[in-house]
């Protein structure tokens, strides 16, 4: 059995979390950088071509970028701390209604 995730094997789990909960909050991890991922890089692409500054983009794309890193940090090693989660997620919402501000107002 051949897969990315280190924690599938030892537990002989292909799909599902077969219970685990370190494997259900790294599933969790994976798939809230997935559902916030696409949406930010549309928005991205958005101002680019809008002809956002280029100083603007990179900033907020560099804090979109950490605020996911410590997210799915902190939901696959400090699941019960909820600080380090708030604080990213936060970051990702300045990301996104920075981006839309960008694009409502020029």
């Amino acid at each position: 059995m051949c897969c990315i995730d280190p924690l599938r094997p030892p537990l002989k789990t292909v799909f599902g979390d077969a219970g685990d909960e370190n494997l259900r909050n790294s599933v969790r991890a994976f798939g809230n950088f997935i559902e916030y991922t696409p949406l930010a890089l549309i928005l991205f692409m958005l101002v680019e071509l809008k002809g956002g500054y280029e100083t603007q983009l990179w900033a907020t794309g560099i804090a979109f970028v950490i605020g996911r890193i410590v997210h799915g940090l902190s939901m696959t090693f400090f699941p019960l701390n909820p600080q380090p989660r708030g604080l990213a997620m936060l970051t990702t919402y300045v990301a996104y209604a920075f981006s839309a501000w960008v694009l409502l107002l020029g």
